[in-house]
């Protein structure tokens, strides 16, 4: 007797079935036998890479820098998956502790490592309860580690949930300008100066400037270059132009100090507080101050000085008290020093492409000329760029 039953179904009717989950908009959806152990693999890999975390967290402390990356590096991957972020969860207290380990490399990692968990908002509640201790680093004995946490807090002062947290650690920010180590108090202003980009931290950093400007008078030369550095980094917000331009004198005057460090900060800030146009006639008086700079003991504040001069070129109403010391950079030209002939050079070449100084620069080529024998090929190569380039404005092709 024959079956009524279809061949063709024979196959499939002994295939087994599962349902999977019902979706809202969707009925049972039936997988079959290949989707069953495909989907069964997936929940062991899940089961087994959940099992790994501990050993990986461990991993933050190994002695070996790749593993210590690669820890780092796995912990985010995984936290990019909703089914992972509980069991990484769960073991943030343990990363947390690993800021304070005895060895540097270890809190490091743990720095990276939590700077990258912040990004999902789950775990956010317990990285802000550690805001203090990522403070904390900034005045730690390793530079890395002062570097790192500098970093995870420019980072973090971007997420809301962090922002007040941080805002309250402004005024010890602040107070790290008096370290006497300089990776403690360059993080610490570089800091500063990011956070005062951001409107929501701007105010504080405002109402904090009586007290930076303060550290100006200090007697310990560390805490003056530290400042003179923090307010040269702040010029860089628009926004806090205003309020810093009553301390421009302030900050001219410390031009004078004993300290070469403090000297070439000044001379690398006066250019950037020019652009604001409210700074620019306190920093006019300023100019014979910076001619004189060129002859300083010190090579860098001498470069300093020279590049104060051709950034200020920029601006037309600095640009007749320059021109009365380009016999006075000439002069300097014809100097001993390799290095400060070439930036003399280097600075003429500048200024020679603003019509007010050509003059006064051609009439100075013998010197120019008479400069080019000894002396290092970079210098001498700077000075006939000079030459090439007045020849070439003189023949109208600039």
């Amino acid at each position: 007797m024959a079956s009524d039953e279809n061949p063709s179904d024979r196959g499939t009717a002994l295939e087994p079935e599962i349902t999977a989950t019902r979706s809202p908009n969707a009925g049972d959806i039936p997988l079959d036998a290949g989707d069953l152990v495909q989907s069964q693999a997936t929940i062991e890999l899940r089961r087994t890479i959940e099992a790994s975390i501990p050993r990986i967290i461990d991993l933050l402390s190994d002695s070996d820098k790749g593993l210590r990356e690669e820890a780092v590096g796995l912990l985010w991957k995984f936290s990019e998956q909703a089914e992972f972020r509980s069991a990484i969860g769960g073991f943030l207290p343990h990363i947390v502790a690993l800021l304070e380990d005895s060895k540097s490399e270890v809190r490091i990692a743990a720095v990276e490592a939590l700077s990258k968990l912040s990004e999902q908002p789950e775990f956010r509640e317990s990285i802000r309860a550690s805001i203090p201790t990522f403070v904390g680093l900034l005045t730690d004995a390793d530079r890395d580690v002062t570097w790192a946490g500098e970093e995870v807090l420019s980072k973090l002062s971007e997420q809301s949930e962090f922002q007040e947290s941080i805002e309250s650690s402004i005024s010890y920010i602040i107070a790290l300008l008096k370290s006497r180590n300089v990776h403690v108090w360059s993080n610490g202003g570089r800091l500063l100066s990011k956070l005062s980009v951001q409107a929501e931290f701007r105010e504080s950093v405002k109402a904090s400037l009586p007290q930076i400007i303060s550290l100006l008078e200090s007697t310990e030369y560390e805490v003056r270059w530290a400042t003179a550095r923090a307010l040269s980094d702040l010029s860089m917000d628009t926004q806090l132009w205003h309020p810093i331009e009553i301390y421009i004198p302030r900050i001219i005057a410390l031009l004078k100090d004993d300290d070469w460090r403090v000297r070439m900060e000044c001379l690398n800030a006066l250019p950037k507080f020019s652009k604001q146009a409210e700074c620019r006639p306190y920093i006019g008086t300023s100019i014979p101050q910076i001619v004189v700079l060129l002859e300083d003991n010190e090579y860098q504040v001498c470069n300093n000085g020279l590049s104060a001069l051709a950034s200020l070129a920029e601006h037309p109403e600095f640009r007749e008290s320059i021109r009365a010391a380009v016999p006075h950079i000439v002069s300097v030209l014809k100097g001993t020093r390799q290095y400060v002939r070439r930036d003399c050079a280097k600075t003429l070449s500048t200024l020679s492409e603003h019509s007010e100084f050509r003059e006064s620069i051609v009439t100075f080529i013998p010197d120019i000329i008479a400069s080019l024998p000894g002396g290092d090929s970079w210098a001498r190569m700077e000075a006939v760029e000079l030459l090439s380039k007045l020849a070439e404005q003189a023949e109208g092709r600039e």
